[in-house]
């Protein structure tokens, strides 16, 4: 069949002697066509129905339930093809929206069949807060030549939200129980993204309180800090840090407090939630 055959049903006609170097009582009677038709057609893939969300919320690098559905509404059977999904910002599938390592394959699809499946689909870590759509897109690679290759896609008609970072200092500790003015003190410290995406370049303070608060008047500001590395949701960075006493701190009994994000840079779902404070005090004294 020339493969630039308009697509149709078609009679299949054969001409006997047709070069006509046959002399005949007839030149007239040398055709016959079928009594019935075969249809060149394409297979054409399409999302019949907008994908489906199991969740209104879900963390950066977990996963999210969706189902969506791949029709064949052309004349001829698709062969292997894959359907491969994106997070975006409304509902077209693009080039620029957020790719989703995750695909399904389908190894073939009838004409007039569908295929419907709910894949579990890993969001990626780096994904920033926000809501999206999730896309889906049939035969991605372009193995499959169809009429239409415009209708392949369709979006949720609901977002998923990627909720914002959320450090908290999860761990304080130190072993020291005397220090000098102007000294240096041990300071074991932990702080954890326990929120929903991933969270910036941070900064740790740490202030000498004589109360467990972090933040009020007593409070004595050293002047050491250290910086956290971005941290994916879930992610925690512990260290061990030397903090200085200032020279000077009046003499007593203090708390050793330290605030995450000190700078306050990063946007969080809890803004004060950033602060711990050693269950046990330093003596500061001569």
């Amino acid at each position: 069949v020339p493969s630039t055959t308009p697509l149709g049903a078609y009679y299949l006609c054969a001409l006997a002697d047709s070069a006509l170097v046959v002399t005949e009582s007839s030149e007239t009677n040398n055709t016959l066509c079928t009594t019935t038709t075969v249809v060149i057609g394409r297979p054409d893939l399409v999302l019949p129905q907008a994908p489906t969300l199991t969740a209104t919320t879900v963390n950066a690098g977990a996963t999210l339930s969706v189902t969506d559905t791949v029709a064949n509404q052309g004349t001829l059977a698709a062969g292997v093809f894959v359907v491969a999904y994106k997070l975006s910002a409304n509902t077209v599938y693009e080039a620029t929206d957020l790719a989703i390592t995750t695909t399904r394959s389908v190894a073939s699809l009838a004409v007039g069949a569908a295929s419907q499946v709910t894949t579990s689909l890993l969001i990626p870590a780096t994904t920033p807060a926000g809501p999206y759509y999730v896309c889906a897109l049939a035969d991605s690679g372009l193995v499959v030549v169809e009429p239409d290759e415009t209708n392949n896609s369709a979006c949720s008609s609901t977002t998923v939200t990627i909720p914002l970072p959320d450090l908290v200092v999860s761990a304080l500790t130190t072993a020291t129980t005397a220090v000098a003015p102007g000294g240096t003190v041990a300071l074991s410290n932990t702080v954890l993204n326990q929120g929903g995406s991933t969270a910036g370049v941070s900064t740790v303070a740490v202030h000498l309180s004589t109360n467990p608060v972090s933040g009020d008047a007593d409070d004595v500001a050293s002047v050491t800090t250290r910086a956290v590395a971005a941290l994916t949701a879930g992610a925690s960075s512990a260290l061990a840090t030397s903090v200085v006493v200032p020279s000077t701190t009046p003499l007593g009994a203090y708390y050793l407090c330290a605030l995450a994000d000190s700078g306050a840079v990063i946007s969080e779902t809890d803004e004060g939630n950033n602060t711990r404070c050693t269950p046990t005090t330093v003596v500061v004294g001569p």
